[in-house]
């Protein structure tokens, strides 16, 4: 058999050790053995196809006797070598169809040769490039268009500590646009606080957090307008800003750039967790602002973290009990974005006028005046980076360092020293390591701020915190946490040891003893806690219940007993995604929670409803929906169930009048993900920059046969970018039939078209098409060029039309 890539001339060199032989077309027919003729030709054939020695797409492919060959079908592309937008333009060129050989001619677009490898079924080509060494761009290709479109979000937390306490809200709008190349962004908070009853009134705040424009490059950013230096991202591969708060600028901004403001809706690498003695809540704020609020249960608990944007900041931590605030700590968010690896320096520059908007107020001596700064970073070594930071303004000159180093892959230590002529100096030391079974979290913050307003000491602030998790066996957990605010003399002390008992068909068990100490304020005030449980997780994870019983001292208070309850219960495709019960019980009364999950297509969002023994109720909520503008159109969508920051996306518009309700149709992305889609307009949120390709197909187990027009589609888009597609759903049959002639023998190679579906009809002049109920009308392409069309309306009739398979017998092309 004739092996080797088929071409009509030389190879590069780079590709010799490829190509055993060179031949031509009619070569080609002539060492090709007659049986084995009939199944290389005129039928699909499964090919790789290459692009400079570059993958580009698998696909089937129909190769002519006349040397033509013809794209047929795109198999698989996700791992392509090639850029999109080049991949795209010589797949088309292949489905119009391209000679083995030399491509001469204005319809080659650069290609100079085209070749086919028998032995391993792979078709290459060549282009003008060939020669040159090919490197891939290391930056995603820039939208060409980007799509023009908005996306307006909309956020809601509120807080009602109950009767007589005072209630907090916010509510923050904000939006990206689309208008390429350019991209807006603008963030607006709305702080409500009720003054409580012994004070009057309400207070009610506005806040501006941005208003900009930006573009893009490879590498590269750059943002002009009403922003705020310290928010931007990078912030783990830059030093931060000392001493920073919101602090926006009428001005710009120019940086390194990989991609920016795509959310990555990761914890942060420091746990935030919280110790409560009883049923409550707790409040996390920045700059006095509330970013999220979650109901907490007795003991140890992480709090969800993913939600809180990107970078290195403190926030503030508050638990409330029974209505009252009875902790309160300084805590720090740590979500760096990742180095790229490959640009060992990075930088940003900023400057402009400080400005204050509505409620904001920088301070007398800040608004109006100027303000500028660098942040500078350097890959020392591929697990150590080093930065510092600089900024001038308002009286006040600020520096940092920051330094982060990986001795091993399971090892991070990160230190952080500053310096502000106004606020003071300090630093903060962060290490974290996940070994084999042991796990650990270490983190020191020092500050000391200089003496005014009459004192004569400097105001100093120290706080560590300790987490471990250690995995003793298979069924052994040992989890442990210790923080301790050195100045203000408040620490807390968990020690948890979990035991997986057994498991049961659907049916999980596990016990924990925890321990805990609490010492807060002056003169020590000091209480202890013991508690044991066990929860069970039931019918495969869907629903959980849980029970403990808890003692604690509290100072002179004596002791005290609790008795605790909980019951979880998730639901899939419902609304309702999760509820959860909580019930405790002691000595100083009963409290009792019920929180709730909720995401549907217009809302989504998590909220909760607590009282206490002292009569009073506390309600919290959080709510999110999204409004997208753009295609002509506008629709209200929730937050998609994977929790990401919609950025772009595109509207499916689906059209089916065959198909029933109950069909399940879904779209697919190229990551994995797929969504469902319902009739009407469809919104799947896409991260912009990246080339994202859509396939539509039905859910696994449906039993009916559909097609959608178009099957896929692809985008690429700025963010802020919306796309709208309509697709049509058509009910199918299966068909098989044969080709004949005049003559009734089989007309071998012939395309079979129906719609945008295409078949080729085998040696024996078999063929296999998914046929439309409502245009059953093929149309025939001979393989000396003749075209005729066949319609089977009356063979659909008889008796085929409800079944999914249609036998066709003998069709004839006369």
């Amino acid at each position: 058999m004739a092996a080797g890539l088929l071409a009509c001339t030389m190879l590069p060199a780079w590709a010799d050790d490829t190509a055993a032989v060179a031949l031509d077309a009619a070569q080609l027919r002539q060492s090709v053995p007659d049986a084995f003729a009939d199944v290389l030709f005129d039928t699909p054939v499964a090919v790789r196809i290459e692009l400079d020695g570059k993958y580009m797409v698998d696909a089937l492919v129909r190769l002519g006797r006349d040397g033509q060959v013809g794209l047929q079908e795109v198999l698989d592309g996700v791992a392509s070598e090639v850029p999109a937008q080049e991949r795209n333009r010589y797949v088309s060129l292949l489905q119009t169809g391209v000679g083995l050989g030399d491509c001469t001619g204005l319809l080659c677009e650069g290609l100079v040769r085209v070749a086919y490898g028998v032995a391993d079924s792979r078709l290459a080509l060549f282009t003008d490039r060939a020669q040159r060494e090919y490197r891939p761009d290391r930056y995603l290709a820039l939208p060409g268009r980007g799509g023009n479109g908005a996306l307006l979000g909309n956020q809601l937390t509120y807080v009602r500590r109950g009767r007589d306490l005072p209630s907090s809200g916010s509510y923050q709008l904000s939006l990206i646009t689309s208008l390429a190349p350019w991209s807006a962004y603008s963030d607006l908070q709305i702080s409500y606080a009720d003054a409580g009853h012994w004070q009057r009134g309400s207070r009610v705040r506005k806040y501006l957090n941005n208003a900009y424009m930006q573009r893009d490059w490879h590498g590269l950013y750059a943002r002009i307008g009403y922003l705020s230096p310290d928010l931007s991202t990078g912030q783990g591969n830059l030093a931060p800003i000392p001493f920073s708060h919101y602090n926006p600028i009428l001005g710009f901004a120019f940086g390194s750039s990989d991609s920016l403001l795509k959310r990555s809706n990761k914890p942060s690498m420091v746990p935030l967790t919280v110790s409560a003695s009883k049923a409550g809540h707790a409040e996390i704020s920045r700059d006095g602002r509330l970013l999220a609020t979650y109901a907490v249960q007795p003991g140890l608990q992480v709090l969800p973290t993913e939600g809180l944007p990107d970078g290195i900041y403190p926030v503030t931590v508050r638990v409330f009990e029974d209505g009252r605030m009875v902790f309160t700590t300084r805590e720090s968010i740590y979500k760096p974005g990742n180095w790229n690896g490959t640009d060992r320096f990075r930088f940003r520059l900023y400057g402009g006028r400080r400005q204050s908007v509505w409620d904001y107020r920088a301070g007398a001596h800040a608004d109006g005046g100027m303000l500028g700064g660098v942040q500078l970073g350097y890959l020392l070594h591929p697990q150590w980076r080093a930065g510092i930071s600089a900024q001038q303004g308002g009286g006040d000159r600020q520096v940092g360092l920051f330094s982060s180093f990986s001795p091993l892959n399971a090892l991070q230590l990160y230190v952080n020293p500053y310096y502000s002529k106004r606020s003071g100096q300090g630093y903060e030391l962060q290490g974290i390591g996940a070994f084999s079974r042991l796990s650990l979290a270490v983190s020191h913050r020092q500050s000391a701020r200089p003496a005014r307003y009459g004192r004569s000491r400097h105001l100093r602030q120290r706080h560590t915190t300790v987490s471990s998790d250690w995995q003793l066996s298979d069924q052994d957990r040992i989890s442990a946490r210790f923080g301790h605010a050195h100045d203000d003399r408040q620490s807390t002390s968990d020690l948890s040891y979990y035991r997986d008992i057994r498991q049961w068909t659907d049916v999980g068990a596990q016990a924990y003893v925890s321990l805990s100490e609490r010492l807060q304020g002056y003169p020590g005030r000091r209480s202890r806690g013991m508690a044991v449980g066990m929860s069970f997780s039931l019918g495969r994870a869907a629903s959980s219940l849980g029970m403990g019983l808890g003692s604690r001292t509290d100072g002179g208070a004596g002791r005290e007993s609790s008795a605790q309850l909980h019951y979880q219960r998730t639901f899939d495709e419902s609304p309702l995604q999760a509820v959860a019960v909580n019930a405790s019980h002691a000595s100083h009364g009963s409290s009792g929670t019920l929180s709730a999950r909720l995401s549907q297509r217009y809302l989504s969002g998590d909220g909760y409803l607590q009282s206490h023994g002292g009569g009073g109720a506390m309600l919290g909520v959080n709510l999110e929906s999204t409004v997208v503008m753009g295609g002509g159109g506008a629709l209200i969508v929730s937050r998609p169930a994977f929790g990401s920051r919609m950025r772009a996306g595109v509207v499916v518009d689906l059209k089916s009048e065959t198909l029933p309700d109950s069909e399940r149709l879904i779209a697919r992305l190229d990551d994995g993900r797929q969504f469902r889609l319902r009739r009407g307009e469809n919104f799947i949120p896409l991260a912009p920059f990246r080339p994202q390709h859509l396939s539509f197909d039905l859910a696994a187990g449906s039993r009916k046969g559909a097609k959608f027009l178009p099957q896929s589609l692809s985008v690429h888009l700025l963010p802020g970018g919306i796309s709208r597609q309509r697709v049509e759903v058509i009910r199918t049959q299966t068909a098989i039939g044969r080709l004949v002639g005049p003559d009734s023998r089989p007309l071998a190679g012939a395309r079979v078209r129906h719609l945008t579906m295409q078949a080729v009809a085998e040696s024996d002049g078999l063929f296999t098409l998914e046929l439309s109920q409502a245009h059953p009308v093929l149309e025939v392409v001979q393989a000396d060029g003749r075209v005729c069309q066949v319609d089977l309306q009356d063979r659909l009739i008889k008796g085929y039309k409800d079944r999914d398979l249609v036998l066709l017998g003998d069709v004839g092309c006369h």
